[in-house]
């Protein structure tokens, strides 16, 4: 099936309170223009991690009311919460799909924390929910990390390998890193690309061309905060198109991340 999933991740910096109502209406507007799943941290009213589900289940519960879309979570995230709260979506009953980082690296002048324990406890909880796995790599290293859990059964082998580039004193966003990213992941392998802090499509696009599952768009990874998420949705799924692709339905995206339709 030689479609592109587009995932939206909507919520970027935050200047004041979250707006819940236009939040949901742009996701739902981005769900008619192609969009099948969204990506959503745990955040309180003013875009913080927390793990108070509140916000993100009205955020949820709003937009499933009117549109049907898959609903990625986060276990992920610069912050001071442990492991257990960063994993409290994965309780969520809408909750589909989960993002699970592959290790630990410099981000900015933080580290970016995900200890070998803490990730195979998330591996489990995912998998008991049986929800599909959303592997965040930011590095060669983490290919092999995961390689290794799925070979200990701890990860599905319908995973996807997400590669991230572009974040702070993390891989840059090129395309020899990017060609070097995709040949080290083993072909069997179903591969998505986030370009963090981005602001053009041209690295997007040789990600679609290389054979990309799934493609990450939205206010979470734009450098233009002028941008909306609805612009960068309908941008994307234009280049997919303009370029012989199709976008995969929500019923077409569950099937291929194995999830029940």
């Amino acid at each position: 099936m030689d479609k592109i999933i587009v995932s939206l991740a909507p919520i970027g910096n935050i200047k004041g309170e979250i707006d819940i109502n236009r939040l949901v209406d742009e996701v739902i507007a981005c769900k008619r223009l192609g969009a099948s799943m969204v990506h959503l941290h745990v955040v309180d009213r003013f875009g913080k991690p927390t793990s108070n589900l509140e916000i993100f289940d009205n955020i949820v519960r709003g937009i499933r009311k009117v549109e049907d879309i898959i609903i990625e979570g986060s276990t992920g995230g610069l912050s001071d919460l442990d492991a257990k709260e960063r994993s409290v979506c994965l309780s969520h009953p809408l909750v589909e799909a989960s993002s699970l980082n592959m290790g630990s690296v410099n981000m900015g002048d933080d580290v970016y924390i995900n200890k070998m324990p803490d990730i195979r406890w998330w591996a489990e909880l995912i998998g008991k929910r049986k929800l599909s796995y959303q592997l965040e790599i930011f590095d060669l290293s983490m290919i092999y990390t995961a390689e290794k859990l799925i070979r200990e059964e701890l990860i599905s082998e319908s995973a996807i390998f997400n590669i991230c580039l572009g974040f702070d004193s993390v891989l840059p966003a090129t395309q020899e890193v990017l060609l070097t990213m995709v040949n080290s992941i083993p072909k069997k392998r179903r591969w998505g690309f986030i370009h963090h802090n981005f602001s053009d499509f041209r690295l997007i696009a040789t990600a679609i061309s290389l054979g990309a599952t799934i493609i990450r768009v939205g206010r979470e990874d734009c450098k233009d905060t002028k941008k909306s998420n609805i612009e960068l949705v309908d941008k994307v799924v234009r280049l997919i198109r303009e370029m012989d692709k199709e976008i995969a339905t929500v019923e077409e995206a569950r099937l291929m991340l194995g999830l029940e339709v």
